[in-house]
């Protein structure tokens, strides 16, 4: 469904690749992970995927739709909610949902009754008339959130999707991608929360500069590794990355 073929991308007037070189894929059904700490690449590589950046080499398809070929039918299966959502704060979340619904070309009644059953699940339906600016942080992820899954993409790309979310939503969310995946729908998870991915991921993927350093099950990883937890694991990779097996100064 998804795969990223020698990504790379560099930025002007950096010496290293924000990413380098970077492969993988994922098939229907499947939760990906994309775990790495802070500067791995994992946005950027997001951003391209969404058709946002233009990688300076390689590809990334779906469903055989090429990024850079393609961009526009590429946007049109996928669904993008990046880590800090910028929305038009004058508007209502009502209002910039019928937005997106409407540039999606979503049937408007679908649409609204789709909206109003999620903004019911994660406990934003009583805010939806209100204006954005008004809106704390999570309330602002659970509209952007609602605004990437508005049409049904067949790709889901997520980028720290459930910062600043409060923990019931949180798990009513984490609980309607485990079933949004099961119908046969595929999910790129962005995050430096290692819990999270342990929890929601079938696959892992782990970036260090750039380079994709390790990938697996959970549980390939930590035999790997040695190691009695993914949170372990992934440390050890990225000490063993930066240090090889020298200890850790």
């Amino acid at each position: 469904m998804l795969r990223v073929r020698k990504l790379y991308k560099w930025y002007e007037g950096s010496v290293d690749a924000a990413v380098n070189g970077l492969s993988f894929g994922a098939r229907k059904g499947e939760i990906v992970g994309i775990l790495g700490t802070n500067g791995a690449g994992k946005t950027t590589t997001l951003s391209i995927m969404a058709g946002l950046l233009r990688p300076t080499e390689g590809d990334v398809t779906v469903a055989g739709h090429s990024v850079v070929a393609e961009p526009l039918k590429v946007k049109e299966l996928t669904g993008y909610m990046p880590e800090n959502p910028h929305l038009y704060e004058r508007l209502t979340g009502r209002e910039f949902l019928r937005l997106t619904r409407d540039l999606r070309n979503v049937p408007e009644e679908e649409g609204e009754r789709f909206h109003q059953q999620m903004a019911e699940h994660i406990e934003l339906a009583d805010h939806l008339d209100e204006y954005i600016s008004t809106y704390s942080k999570g309330m602002v992820q659970k509209t952007a959130f609602m605004a990437a899954i508005g049409h049904r993409p067949s790709v889901l790309l997520l980028d720290e999707p459930l910062s600043g979310i409060d923990p019931v939503s949180s798990r009513r969310m984490r609980d309607w991608l485990g079933q949004y995946a099961d119908h046969g729908n595929v999910i790129l998870l962005s995050t430096h929360i290692v819990d999270l991915a342990e929890r929601m991921c079938d696959r892992i993927v782990v970036l260090h500069r750039g380079n994709k350093v390790e990938e697996g099950t959970v549980a390939d990883i930590v035999g790997r590794t040695g190691k009695g937890s993914l949170e372990d694991a992934f440390i050890e990779i990225i000490r063993r990355t930066r240090y090889g097996d020298a200890p850790p100064p």
